[in-house]
């Protein structure tokens, strides 16, 4: 159970990290002043990397919750 609740906090993390970098990036590249680079990335590879982030922290998610659910059928038994 300790690496399940350790791969359901690393999963949100992920996405959320992840849902703050397409959000600064699409501020980023529709502010008045034009595209600039955040942390020496352009909007559009700071809104791709955060869309990876998103769906790794989803995979690592669904992966935890299926471990979740199998050691809960492991203590019914």
């Amino acid at each position: 159970m300790f690496f399940t609740k350790v791969g359901l906090g690393v999963a949100r993390l992920a996405f959320w990290l992840g849902a703050a970098n397409v959000v600064i990036g699409a501020i980023s590249a529709f502010t008045d002043g034009g595209p600039s680079t955040v942390a020496g990335m352009s909007p559009g590879r700071l809104m791709n990397s955060g869309l990876y982030g998103m769906l790794i922290g989803v995979g690592l998610g669904i992966l935890a919750e299926i471990s979740q659910s199998i050691a809960a059928k492991v203590q019914q038994d």
